[in-house]
């Protein structure tokens, strides 16, 4: 009897789960012209009485339209958006109410790079505002033209282009790197958060602290070496690196430098899908050259210990020396 009581007791004590929108799938980085799918569990089930709302907002919040989704059967609603379309939309809030009376709701945020990004954080797998709102990244897809002027004339400018020393280079890379005695250089180095993240969502996190670039400085991009070894996806790396480069060069930037990530040997495979990601934005972006960090590193950086058969996930700071003083170089020439 007295282990009934306490049954009784823990039922009728325990909570009910409160109404809720769960998210199940949102996409942190996409290009603008593509479609935009947020999908959401409803825990639990719609009631009688009960419905959704999704109210497109200005940037000042002013509800621009508003539609009325439906879950499936499965209680899943499913949001297909095109940002390319959403001109002077700057949020989406899905809200589940009953009688005008919101008992949850999901807000997400638009954020266009090429405008310059708000301050973010990393948390996981997605990226925040300092208002807690969560941010969707749509980099403009840029193509490179076809340049049609004749062939001799191409090569003609190219001789004939001065090379000439920048006053600064910035260098960010994922990987720390010891080095002093180069006056002109600056490394900013993408630390981890406080909590675990995908390391290209933690770079783009903290190149979103850069308000404005210095007049005629390079930035190096030292970035995926952290991401060859997590696992992040391509495309996703790609994206973070457009990302970065178009709020870069909202803030002023004009000259860029890529570096291609670095890895252990057991990952050398998975690596060159990185490379060949980087060469592709290179190409887009009009930057001349990757640089290849791989050509300064000692033989011994992978080793965990001097000698040791065990390899490490990252090379040592100090083993780093040669690619920092090498990017800085590279960073300090023309492109």
């Amino acid at each position: 009897m007295f282990l009934v009581s306490l049954f009784l007791l823990w039922i009728f004590s325990t909570p009910a789960e409160p109404d809720g929108l769960r998210l199940d799938y949102f996409p942190t980085l996409l290009h603008l012209d593509d479609a935009a799918h947020v999908h959401l569990s409803l825990i639990p089930p719609l009631r009688p009485g009960e419905s959704l709302r999704l109210d497109a907002l200005s940037r000042d919040g002013i509800v621009q339209w508003y539609d009325l989704p439906e879950a499936d059967e499965q209680s899943i609603v499913r949001l297909t958006l095109r940002p390319k379309e959403c001109r002077g939309i700057d949020a989406f809030r899905l809200a589940r109410q009953e009688s005008n009376r919101v008992a949850s709701s999901f807000t997400f945020r638009l954020v266009r790079p090429a405008q310059g990004l708000p301050a973010l954080e990393a948390r996981g797998d997605g990226l925040w505002d300092e208002q807690g709102t969560r941010c969707l990244l749509l980099a403009e897809h840029r193509v490179r033209q076809v340049d049609k002027t004749w062939l001799p004339v191409r090569l003609f400018r190219k001789l004939m282009r001065e090379e000439k020393v920048l006053p600064g280079v910035q260098i960010l890379s994922d990987l720390d790197i010891a080095l002093e005695g180069l006056a002109r250089a600056r490394f900013v180095i993408v630390q981890p958060g406080s909590s675990p993240s995908r390391p290209i969502l933690e770079a783009i996190a903290r190149a979103s602290r850069v308000q404005e670039l210095p007049s005629g400085e390079c930035v190096v991009l030292f970035l995926g070496s952290r991401d060859v070894s997590c696992g992040t996806d391509g495309r996703d790396f790609r994206l973070g690196l457009e990302a970065i480069l178009q709020h870069l060069q909202s803030r002023g930037g004009s000259h860029f430098r890529l570096a291609y990530p670095v890895s252990a040997p057991p990952y050398a495979e998975r690596l060159e899908g990185y490379r060949e990601r980087v060469r592709e934005v290179a190409h887009v972006y009009f930057i001349d050259r990757a640089i290849d960090p791989d050509r300064f590193l000692p033989q011994d950086a992978w080793a965990a210990q001097s000698g040791s058969p065990i390899l490490a996930r990252w090379p040592d700071p100090k083993a780093l020396e040669g690619v920092g003083r090498a990017l800085a170089v590279e960073g300090l020439r023309s492109p």
